[in-house]
């Protein structure tokens, strides 16, 4: 599996407080999973122990990020090209026929795009 740097935790947390501290709006949020990253998104846990606990992290981030009010979509040109089963994507993200055209639509609505590598 292709290694991603991974957000911390820590680091989204402290990215939410410093907008709802230095914005006089809080902005909202929408994840849009697209590219490799979709293999992280599945509840199979076919890999090793090391990978498959850094896949329960990250599935843990992102229940709390739904739990604070983060909206997440997935994909779904992404997960047929990367092999990923549709029925094992986590039941928190949104599945969208294509992110590409989805974050298009965010945009023409006023959010700006922030990729992470």
């Amino acid at each position: 599996m292709k290694r991603f740097r991974q957000l911390s935790d820590r680091e989204i947390r402290q990215t939410k407080k410093d907008a709802k501290t230095s914005l006089p709006n809080f902005p909202k949020a929408v994840i849009v999973f697209h590219d490799e990253a979709v293999k992280f998104l599945s509840t199979d846990r076919k890999g090793s122990k090391e990978e498959n606990d850094t896949l329960d992290k990250i599935a843990e981030t992102i229940r709390q990020a739904k739990k604070d009010g983060v909206k997440m979509e997935v994909c779904m040109y992404a997960v047929k090209i990367f092999g990923v089963d549709p029925d094992t994507i986590m039941p928190e993200i949104e599945k969208v026929e294509n992110g590409w055209i989805s974050v298009s639509g965010y945009q023409a609505q006023g959010y700006s795009l922030i990729t992470v590598p």
